[in-house]
């Protein structure tokens, strides 16, 4: 049986697309290649690292100049 907690969660990361209504177009700096992203359920924006599967944290964001 899944808890409602577990089925927000799985909303939650479910819920990631390209921002701009899906034409936010992928870029590359330092060699990586990144996507903004936006969460249709929390409402929230953040950087996807394609190359390596993962969000960028803050400090991440800094090191390649986007905060």
């Amino acid at each position: 049986m899944i808890t409602l907690g577990r089925l927000l969660e799985l909303k939650e990361s479910e819920s990631w697309v390209p921002a701009c209504d899906g034409t936010e177009k992928q870029f590359k700096t330092m060699g990586r290649t990144l996507q903004y992203m936006w969460n249709t359920f929390t409402k929230e924006h953040a950087y996807y690292d394609v190359s390596r599967d993962v969000f960028l944290e803050n400090d991440d964001l800094k090191e390649l100049g986007l905060l």
